[in-house]
């Protein structure tokens, strides 16, 4: 019984129903208890009042004592009766006392079980009541808990709205974006293909014109000057052959520019090489110099021949994209060139 209500004392998650159940429980058994105490004490006091009819019958008896005292003398077989049954008197006393003490004994016992038990029933009562308390503070909790969740969701709800809008939203952007990127696409090539048709008319162009005893060639879509036929070596100065072949280059360039569409974006790039033995004037400190410079001034020839400059540009690339790799003059004669193309900004 102890054990099982300290269990329920040092349990701080029973259920409070549960405590109050167990609680009642105890309580019937002790009312129990109670009517077999009361029984008890019914008893003791028929042994207390059978005690008092042994007493009044010892007294009886005593008397029957004196007088077969007095018949003792008369008869020693009568003494010794008197005597044995006095002894049994006394033996059945002593037996009553006996069971009077134990009896008071257990009545000891049950009141001090009656107080223990309800010394538990009033710390079960407390705990009951701070487990009622606790619950109500659950119960709070746990409503505003409900609204927060009920908060959230409306919130979630709202989110799921919105997610889906933006979803169908980046749906059709995502289809606008890819039918543009297709046009743009197909517009880019358009002008690709177009820009390279005006290329390849220049260039047949400039191939009539200049003539096939010029050191001038198309490579790779691009016309090509040998730096021999614009410079001399190791100098930006432009040969009176350079001057006369870029006078060329101006008037066929310029009577077909205007063949190009407007919309379409172009510039002429001027790409100047040299290889690795073209520095040795002193006027420039290296080969990409030397590069740079006559680029440049064959972009400022071409301006005063008429071509805008917002559509010219000049790149210097020095000994470092050599066209032929190898060290003999052959190969470094094909390495000092000026390049010139038609290709987008």
């Amino acid at each position: 019984m102890r054990e099982e209500t300290s269990q329920e004392v040092n349990n701080p998650t029973l259920d409070a129903d549960a405590i109050v159940s167990r609680t009642e429980a105890h309580l019937a058994s002790l009312k129990e208890r109670d009517r077999q105490i009361a029984d008890l004490a019914q008893m003791v006091d028929e042994l207390i009042g059978l005690l008092g009819e042994t007493r009044s019958t010892n007294a009886t008896r005593r008397g029957r004592i004196d007088t077969l005292s007095k018949q003792l003398v008369e008869s020693e077989e009568v003494q010794r009766d008197i005597k044995h049954q006095l002894s049994s008197l006394e033996i059945e006393r002593d037996q009553f006392a006996a069971q009077i003490s134990n009896l008071q004994g257990i009545i000891n016992d049950y009141t001090r079980t009656v107080e223990l038990q309800e010394s538990r029933l009033i710390h079960a009562k407390n705990e009951t009541q701070s487990k009622d308390q606790e619950l109500q503070r659950l119960r709070s909790s746990f409503n505003k808990l409900n609204l927060e969740v009920e908060f959230l969701k409306r919130i979630k709800a709202s989110l799921t709205n919105n997610l889906k809008s933006v979803r169908t939203d980046n749906k059709l952007k995502s289809q606008q974006i890819i039918r543009l990127t297709q046009q743009l696409t197909e517009s880019s090539w358009a002008k690709v293909i177009l820009l390279a048709r005006h290329r390849a008319e220049l260039f047949s162009l400039l191939n009539e014109a200049l003539g096939p005893q010029t050191n001038s060639r198309v490579v790779n879509n691009r016309f090509v000057f040998q730096s021999e036929s614009l410079f001399t070596r190791g100098s930006s100065a432009l040969t009176v052959q350079g001057r006369n072949q870029l006078a060329i280059f101006a008037e066929v360039f310029r009577n077909y520019s205007s063949a190009i569409p407007n919309d379409l974006a172009w510039v002429l790039r001027i790409d100047s090489h040299t290889d690795q033995y073209s520095s040795s004037n002193s006027e420039f400190q290296g080969s990409w110099d030397l590069s740079a410079a006559r680029a440049i001034i064959v972009v400022k020839f071409l301006v005063d021949k008429g071509i805008q400059p917002q559509r010219l540009v000049a790149a210097g690339f020095g000994q470092y994209h050599p066209t032929d790799r190898r060290t003999d003059e052959i190969a470094q004669r094909r390495n000092r060139h000026v390049a010139i193309s038609l290709t987008y900004p």
